[in-house]
């Protein structure tokens, strides 16, 4: 009787289950990845995408609680390696990473995805991150980067030897609702992201709220997501009088896009956002910072810029729009056109399987 092969088992690491673009990626793997049984673990809660994992998929909590706990979550992590006979760890987030470096086994391959401009997040937060990041990174042995941007930032930044390939995030949306075509009396502007400083909504708000009487009754901007800014944005969008309402967190997203007429972002940075993967999907022009990031997921013939300088810019650009100057049905034409040139399945895949299968020989 032939002996039958078992799969490979990875070990899927992330700092939580939130819902955010790198877990997202995480839970779409277990799921693209078929050749290969799958355990996701993860360092503490949230863990809102959790119902996502298919059932035959293992979770694991190491219930992190501080950095008291560190060398306990070390010792419990070293026994997942053992107990789960894992023969390739994939980690995402730096905490995550720190850890699987820290704690691996010499003979398990590892490998990391970082999901941002390193040198401004976290790295810019806190010095012994970098330091962290640099004593450490000589232990991975294949660097995966979301995007050009965030590959050749980490490179510049801490180092430029690492065995490394960009692998742009796939966007998994067999359910996405399409805008259609067609304006009501109101420019129906979508955003979406965690309320933090990263995404600039103070800016946001201050560009709106400079819109004369007029323009505002002619726009609405909707706001979907959760932070520790909630608090100061709604205080913020009462004095301005902007046309802005914080929807809260929505934990599928993809539901909401056809109801808008364009997508708008204002981050300092960014990685590589799935939610503009979806927006593009779904058929949406973009209205976007002038950052490096978005000049590589964007072109002129789908995307208006703003200068994150210069509030008035951004207010510019939403009235030539409420105007008519601008030709919305155009620009979502080419977002979807774009989405299907970088959103390729098959080559999501096969880049991770020969990542994976080359560190396994």
């Amino acid at each position: 009787m032939e002996k039958q092969v078992r799969n490979k088992n990875i070990l899927h690491f992330i700092d939580s289950l939130g819902v955010g673009g790198a877990e997202r990626v995480v839970v779409n793997n277990v799921k693209l990845f078929t050749d290969y049984s799958h355990i996701l673990c993860v360092l503490s809660e949230p863990e809102d995408l959790r119902v996502e994992i298919p059932e035959d998929v293992t979770f694991i909590n190491l219930n992190f609680s501080g950095q008291s706990r560190i060398f306990s979550t070390m010792t419990k992590y070293r026994k997942i390696l053992t107990d789960y006979n894992i023969d390739i760890v994939h980690a995402h987030l730096f905490k995550s990473s720190w850890v699987a470096r820290i704690a691996r086994r010499k003979n398990i391959p590892l490998v990391t995805t970082i999901h941002s401009e390193t040198s401004l997040d976290p790295f810019s937060i806190s010095k012994w991150s970098r330091v962290i990041e640099q004593l450490t990174i000589s232990r991975v042995d294949h660097l995966i980067g979301v995007s050009n941007t965030a590959m050749q930032d980490y490179k510049k930044n801490i180092r430029n030897t690492v065995s490394s390939t960009v692998i742009y995030n796939y966007s998994n949306i067999s359910n996405i609702t399409l805008h259609t075509a067609g304006r009501t009396d109101k420019l129906r502007v979508l955003c979406v992201g965690t309320l933090k400083a990263q995404k600039n909504y103070p800016f946001l708000l201050k560009a709106l709220g400079l819109l004369s009487e007029t323009y505002k009754k002619k726009v609405q901007v909707d706001i979907y997501g959760s932070g520790s800014l909630e608090k100061m944005l709604n205080d913020q969008i009462r004095a301005l009088q902007a046309p802005i309402e914080l929807k809260g967190l929505v934990r599928d997203i993809t539901h909401v896009y056809g109801a808008y007429d364009i997508f708008c972002m204002a981050s300092l940075y960014e990685g590589l956002p799935m939610v503009i993967l979806e927006a593009s999907c779904a058929g949406l022009p973009m209205l976007l910072s002038d950052i490096p990031i978005f000049r590589e997921l964007a072109t002129a013939k789908n995307a208006l810029y703003f200068n994150l300088n210069n509030p008035l810019e951004l207010t510019q650009r939403v009235m030539d729009i409420v105007d008519g100057k601008v030709d919305l049905e155009s620009m979502g034409k080419h977002s979807r056109m774009f989405y299907d040139e970088i959103n390729n399945v098959d080559i999501y895949i096969q880049k991770h399987y020969n990542i994976y299968q080359s560190l396994l020989k």
